[in-house]
């Protein structure tokens, strides 16, 4: 039987997903960031990219993540609040379902504080999305 969608995919949710949509295809942690109508996410990575670090304004929007926060990282890494992962609902469900070891567990408040601080200033985030991942951010 499916996970239950309502308890699972919720904002501030921290899931190991294989996604299909990075170049190359890989495993990644994404941080679920809205639960009804569409699912998105923010992807964390091991290091800003060589674009990310050539702008200070792209830099300001990364959230460093360090093993002794988030016991399941093996090193520093990076939440990515610059961009947006489009998730398909049915492919996260059918990969949790497969290994439920991939629900790893919800971000801190201190995470979370700074993804609405982040958004808030967003200049990368369309205001109309931002308004929608705040609200959703904000009643957890």
């Amino acid at each position: 039987m499916p996970p239950d969608s309502d308890w699972l995919l919720v904002p501030g949710r921290i899931i190991r997903l294989f996604c299909g949509f990075t170049k190359p295809p890989k495993e990644k942690y994404v941080v679920l960031l809205t639960k009804s109508t569409f699912l998105v996410g923010f992807l964390i990575n091991s290091h800003p990219t060589d674009f990310q670090r050539n702008r200070q304004h792209l830099l300001d929007e990364l959230i460093k993540l360090t093993p002794r926060d988030y016991s399941f990282l093996s090193h520093t890494c990076y939440l990515d609040c610059t961009t947006l992962a489009d998730l398909d609902e049915e492919d996260v469900l059918a990969q949790i379902t497969d290994d439920p070891t991939r629900d790893l567990k919800m971000i801190s408040e201190k995470t979370r504080s700074q993804i609405i601080s982040i958004l808030t200033n967003s200049l990368t985030i369309e205001s109309g999305l931002v308004k929608v991942i705040l609200k959703n951010l904000e009643i957890q």
